[in-house]
Parts: structure tokens; C-alpha cells; sequence
């Protein structure tokens, strides 16, 4: 199958850069299945039946990076792939030494630049044109717009300089959970890289209408982005976890980094404030808060800290709703996998979900406590609604597979193609 659509594709199609998988190279794959997609360059792929074994050997090893490492792979056919593996070892082991954000976004603009300077050298302009991401892209799209390509940037989250004046502002109202991003030189560079992408590109694929509003805030113009959702495609069995609703306590469960721009105050106001009511709270995810926001949270949270991805599923299917209270984000794949798993979920405008107010859940402004915790309380203690929003859930999910993600690219691409993306 993978042999006969490598043989169909396009040679007129895209040049994929990635510094990393993101979405588990959903857009090189889905660019492929449909004939679109030229290269690959990345930092690190395995084969695909490398990495189905690799998976399978290595899923309990001692070592985290280890099955990360082995899961980096896709079913491309290798003639499709450029991987640089030296680099992607180099800059791992650089993110494995930073001590600030400052260092952190110094060693990722660093090695971008560098992968960006070997990705060039592999992509002669031949095909339709480059398809990168936000802060990783800058260079091509240069090469791109030199030889009359078509440059497409994909912006993974709201512009910085917003995600930046969200947590600070933030940071101001809860007092102790972490500390507010500084612009300092580095920072004020990675901005201004940012800048000039959104110059550069030919157009802007954004996953959600809050990242399209961050843009033409930051001044881009809108019949230059492009709206397309993600897809998670889950495999569950549809009526998966209806006939749990009926269970007492509820679960609210949050998944994700527990993080300040995450949302962890309004998580602990949460379960501080329902202590009495009919609902527990379970939180999976690495702890990326203060130790005066851990204490706090483990007063009244079960704390799972980070899981392997078999036990994430595990921990939608035994839970009841889905709490998500983000200042900032793209939009967060743990919302579309909540509502897979038919989770009715209460999140914020910021989180850029496809949740449906007051049908798959509810959706509240970000920061506003009092409307979050009485969104929970309600889902929790009806059960008629539960159940009603659990179903509509799943249909929702439907609307939202990586196949439906694929053909909402594609469609996009195909307008940026013709000189017109909206």
C-alpha cells in the first residue's frame, strides 16, 4: 500500500521541515497519503517496522527518552525522508542542559538555524514550494519566496508576544505559581524571528481561531491565514465509557503539563471549591508549578504526575469529564482525545478546542474561576447531562479524525496554491 502511493505522489508537491514529530508527523503523512508530499527533512525517523518492534521491546524502559526515541517514525517510505540524526542528538542533549527559558529558547532558535541551513541544502526549489513550522521555518521561507515558491507556515500556537502578556498576566493574579516571562534579548529575538515568518510566508495554516486572532492582533493579515483544526483518531470502541457515567464520585480529570499557563490556579480553585460536592480530581502530567503551587494542588488533586501514552488512554476511559483551564495554547490535542474518548469537557476560549458550549461541554473565558467551577459543578452532578454531552461528544470527536484533518489541509493548501488562502 505505503509502495503504491509513494509511486503516486506528486513530484510537484511539498517540502516538509520539522525540528521534531509534531502531531506524529501528521502533516508529512497526510501530504503523502494524498500525493503531495516531496521530502521530509526532520532531526531523527526510524523506519516504521523499526519503530512498531522498538515500540513494543523498549516500553518499559528505565531510560523515558528511550521509547520517545524509538516512537519517532511514521509509515513514509524512506526515499521520502531526510534525517539529520547527528543534530538531533546534539540538540537534545542541549535542551538537556538549559536552566531558564532564556536557554531554552536560545538552544532552539540555535539548532532551527542549523537544521534550516542543512534542510536548504537538500531542497534544490524543486515542487510546489516548503511547508515548515513557526520559529523553525524562517530560512526556507526565505529560499522559498527567492525562487518563487509557494512558503506555507504552520503556527502551532498563539504569536508569542501574546502567549507571553497571557502568563504574565497570569502570573500577577495568582501570586507564587510561577514565575512571569521576562523579554529579554533572546526572548525579543525569538519574537522577532517569529515576525518575520509571518512576512515571509505565502500563507498561515492556524489550528484554531484563537491563533488566528493572536496574528491579526500582532498586525498579520487575515486572508493570509488559514483555519484547520487538528484530527486524533483513537481506537476505542464508540460506547466506550457511557455506561461508567452512572459511577460515584465523578472524575474531572486534567491532562498535560501542570503549568501556570495551563491553568493549575484555576484546577485548584476548582477541587478546592467542589471539596463537598459529588466530584474528585485527578491530574496527569509532569509537575511544572512552584512547590507552593504542588502543595496546594496535592491538598485537594490526585497528583499521577507523567504516564506512558497506553496509560493516559487508560486514564480518560476511568474518568467522567475532562477539565481543561488554559490561558494560551494552539490547540490542545488532550481536548480532542478527551472528547474520543466521549468525555464531556469544560476548557476556555484560550485552549483553541472545537468543544461546542453547552453541547459537548462548556467553554468559559480564561481566568474566569467562578463560571469554570460552576461549569463543573453542573456537569457533575447531573447525570442526564453528563451522559447527553458524553454521546455528543463522541459524535463530535468524529468530525475530527486525522482523515478529516487531512482533507482540511489539503484543501487549504489548495487555495494558498492558487494565490488565495483564507
Amino acid at each position: 500500500m505505503i509502495r503504491r502511493q509513494a509511486e503516486s505522489a506528486i513530484d510537484g508537491g511539498f517540502a516538509v521541515a520539522m525540528l521534531g514529530a509534531r502531531m506524529h508527523y501528521a502533516v508529512p503523512l497526510e501530504l503523502f497519503r494524498r500525493g503531495r508530499l516531496r521530502l521530509l527533512f526532520t532531526d531523527f525517523f526510524l523506519p516504521w517496522r523499526w519503530s512498531l518492534w522498538g515500540t513494543r521491546a523498549l516500553r518499559h524502559s528505565p531510560v523515558s527518552v528511550v521509547p520517545r526515541m524509538v516512537s519517532r517514525s511514521a509509515p513514509l517510505p524512506l526515499d521520502r525522508v531526510r534525517a539529520n540524526y547527528w543534530l538531533g542528538l546534539r540538540y537534545w542533549w542541549a535542551l538537556r542542559r538549559v536552566r531558564s527559558d532564556e536557554e531554552h529558547i536560545a538552544a532552539y532558535v540555535a539548532y532551527a538555524e542549523k537544521f534550516l541551513h542543512w534542510a536548504s541544502r537538500g531542497w534544490s526549489g524543486e515542487g510546489q514550494g516548503v511547508y515548515v513550522f513557526n520559529t523553525a521555518g524562517l530560512e526556507l521561507l526565505e529560499m522559498a519566496a527567492r525562487s518563487g515558491k509557494v512558503g506555507v507556515l504552520e503556527q502551532t500556537s498563539a504569536s508569542h508576544e501574546v502567549e507571553v502578556t497571557l502568563i504574565q498576566q497570569a502570573a500577577a493574579r495568582y501570586p507564587g505559581w510561577g514565575t512571569p516571562p521576562a523579554i529579554g534579548p533572546e526572548r525579543a529575538a525569538y519574537m522577532a524571528r517569529e515576525r518575520e515568518e509571518w512576512q515571509r510566508a505565502s500563507c498561515i495554516v492556524c489550528p484554531s481561531g484563537f491563533v488566528k486572532r493572536s496574528l491579526t492582533e500582532c498586525g498579520v493579515p487575515e486572508d493570509k491565514l488559514a483555519t484547520v483544526p487538528y484530527g486524533v483518531t483513537v481506537g476505542a470502541p464508540r460506547g466506550v465509557g457511557l455506561a461508567r457515567r452512572r459511577r460515584r464520585p465523578p472524575r474531572a480529570l486534567f491532562v498535560g503539563h501542570v503549568s501556570l499557563r495551563k491553568g493549575a490556579p484555576l484546577l485548584y480553585e476548582a477541587a478546592r471549591r467542589l471539596k463537598g460536592a459529588p466530584v474528585e480530581f485527578r491530574a496527569v502530567g509532569r509537575l511544572a508549578v512552584t512547590e507552593y503551587g504542588q502543595r496546594r494542588l496535592a491538598d485537594f488533586v490526585d497528583l499521577i504526575g507523567p504516564v506512558a501514552r497506553p496509560r493516559v488512554w487508560d486514564e480518560y476511559l476511568a474518568a467522567d469529564l475532562f477539565v481543561f483551564p488554559s490561558f494560551c495554547e494552539g490547540s490542545a490535542t488532550v481536548v480532542y482525545e478527551a472528547l474520543a474518548a466521549g468525555l464531556p469537557v469544560v476548557t476556555t476560549r484560550n485552549a483553541g478546542s472545537v468543544v461546542r458550549d453547552g453541547v459537548d461541554g462548556f467553554v468559559v473565558e480564561a481566568g474566569d474561576e467562578g463560571l469554570f467551577v460552576e461549569r463543573i459543578r453542573e456537569i457533575a452532578e447531573n447525570d442526564e447531562l453528563r451522559e447527553w454531552m458524553a454521546g455528543n461528544a463522541l459524535a463530535r470527536a468524529l468530525e475530527f479524525t486525522q482523515e478529516r484533518y487531512g482533507d482540511r489541509l489539503i484543501a487549504a493548501l489548495s487555495r494558498c496554491t492558487g494565490d488565495r488562502c483564507s
